[in-house]
């Protein structure tokens, strides 16, 4: 655990001294976050009621479950992700913390250095901790498909740093990652939206050296999977 403090805390630090330069650098689209978005609109006097403006928005606590992008695989991959989100004039700097449960198969392939394959490690179940920082962006090009001024999208990417504990063979895990995110949403109110999520992870992970001499190659596990995901976001 004082290993992941460590990591996490360098790779903020990294992180938000770039996000401090793209504040300074860059500006978000005003077409994006200026637009004032409608809840509803009275028929006989025409007064739209219920009007703000996404340009009010300085915070948000997101809540989603991801699953299986594999709809007849879809239970074999379960994770609850938090994220909490805090406004800057390029978009958002978010952080993350999620917990995974999924199956080997779906997630990885076996690295044979760590033994053999078999059908009781392929349907075996991994354990995955996962903290992030990342930036998201939002834009609202969704609306002009389908006339709505409710919805609008987001894109994000993370720096990842995960555990991973392997139930088959009792082995831990750790390491760097990556995640990427789309995300369709609809906001209903001035404070929420919900959403579906697309969601890409990559996670290059070792476990600890057991004895002198072990190579790197024999130690490590690579993951890879896409999920689906239903998001439930708190502005403030």
């Amino acid at each position: 655990m004082k290993k992941i403090l460590i990591v996490l805390s360098l790779i903020c630090h990294n992180s938000l001294s770039y996000a401090d330069y793209l504040e300074d650098t860059f500006s978000e689209v005003e077409d994006a976050d200026a637009q004032v978005l409608s809840a509803t609109q009275d028929p006989k006097t025409g007064i739209t009621r219920g009007i703000y403006d996404l340009k009010s928005d300085v915070g948000r606590y997101s809540v989603i479950y991801h699953f299986n992008s594999d709809i007849f695989e879809f239970t074999t991959i379960s994770t609850f992700e938090f994220i909490y989100g805090t406004k800057k004039s390029f978009g958002w700097l978010d952080f993350s913390v999620s917990k995974a449960s999924a199956r080997f198969d779906q997630v990885t392939t076996n690295n044979s250095a760590l033994g053999a394959t078999s059908e009781d490690l392929e349907e075996s179940s991994l354990g995955i901790l996962t903290l992030g920082i990342g930036l998201s962006y939002r834009t609202n090009y969704i609306r002009h498909l389908f006339r709505s001024s409710t919805l609008y999208e987001t894109v994000g990417a993370f720096i990842t740093y995960n555990q991973v504990d392997d139930s088959f063979r009792g082995d831990s895990f750790s390491g760097e990652g990556l995640k990427a995110d789309f995300g369709i949403h609809a906001r209903t109110s001035e404070s929420f939206h919900i959403g579906g999520k697309m969601s890409y992870n990559l996670i290059h992970t070792k476990k600890p050296l057991e004895f002198e001499g072990e190579s790197s190659s024999s130690r490590n596990l690579l993951l890879s999977w896409v999920s689906l995901g239903i998001d439930f976001t708190f502005y403030f």
